[in-house]
């Protein structure tokens, strides 16, 4: 199994993938000397507003009462006021904690026990595309999962074992889909089952460009496994990228000399 430095694809073009949006908004209020709920777990892109419903009061983020300045309220004051933070993918790679955990305190009561915390926490999800071209389960999730500062593996074959013993696997990167994901755009000769039969693309080539992993020895019934690291770095969180095999035959067995796999669209992970 080999592994390849992904982050430099990512790295490069993670300004054109933007920020991830807010996608709910979690209320807590601030009344008795208490945060409620005071402990929140909540997704990147989430909104937390605090609104005051009694009493004398600040959010301030930090550990009995010293700050560390990820976001505050402002000094104390009384109702009716609200206060909000977006956890996104920007806010989270500008204020970094310890497994994405925001512990505050009101400064005023912070000894009082007025104290919570946010778990910001993003799933890493892998979920297959395409609309049947091209072979199930030519592209398979190996191992792990895309989660920052861990390694997954992708797996690529040719289920139909009808090419030669010579021919080669690879693995191409991209930050976009092809443009009528989760479909593709059909390839004449790039069909596994050969014969002029059509393939379908299902990786985009805007931005710029698509890495392509490999090559690999991939005998009929063998699989070429790939594995991609992701760097410990949290701005990448919540970005998908784009995956889709290629098997090259050189003899061209079946009377085509590339198979495509089907696609996976992997979300990374906290």
């Amino acid at each position: 199994m080999n592994h390849f430095p992904i982050f430099v694809v990512l790295f490069a073009f993670l300004s054109l993938a933007g920020s991830a949006n807010a996608q709910t908004t979690h209320q807590v209020s601030m009344g008795g000397n208490a945060f409620n709920p005071a402990n929140l777990t909540i997704s990147t892109g989430d909104t937390v507003q605090w609104t005051w419903s009694s009493g004398f009061h600040n959010v301030e983020s930090g550990v009995n009462g010293n700050a560390d300045g990820n976001f505050r309220s402002g000094n104390a004051t009384s109702t009716p006021t609200t206060f909000a933070v977006t956890f996104d993918s920007a806010f989270l790679a500008s204020n970094p904690m310890a497994n994405d955990v925001y512990p505050y305190y009101c400064a005023i009561h912070v000894f009082g026990g007025m104290r919570g915390s946010i778990m910001v926490s993003t799933p890493a999800v892998i979920t297959g595309y395409g609309c049947g071209v091209n072979p199930s389960g030519s592209l398979s999730l190996v191992g792990g999962l895309p989660r920052i500062g861990t390694t997954f593996s992708l797996g690529v074959s040719n289920p139909l074992g009808n090419q030669s013993g010579s021919s080669l696997g690879f693995l191409a990167v991209a930050l976009t889909p092809d443009p009528s994901y989760p479909c593709g755009t059909q390839l004449p000769g790039f069909g596994m089952a050969g014969g002029g039969v059509a393939g379908e693309l299902l990786i985009g080539f805007t931005p710029p460009p698509v890495l392509v992993l490999g090559p690999q020895s991939l005998a009929p019934g063998s699989m070429a496994s790939f594995g991609v690291p992701i760097p410990a770095d949290s701005s990448l969180t919540g970005l998908s990228v784009y995956f889709q095999g290629v098997v090259l035959d050189p003899l061209a067995l079946n009377g085509n000399f590339y198979g495509l796999t089907t696609g996976i669209d992997a979300t990374i992970g906290s």
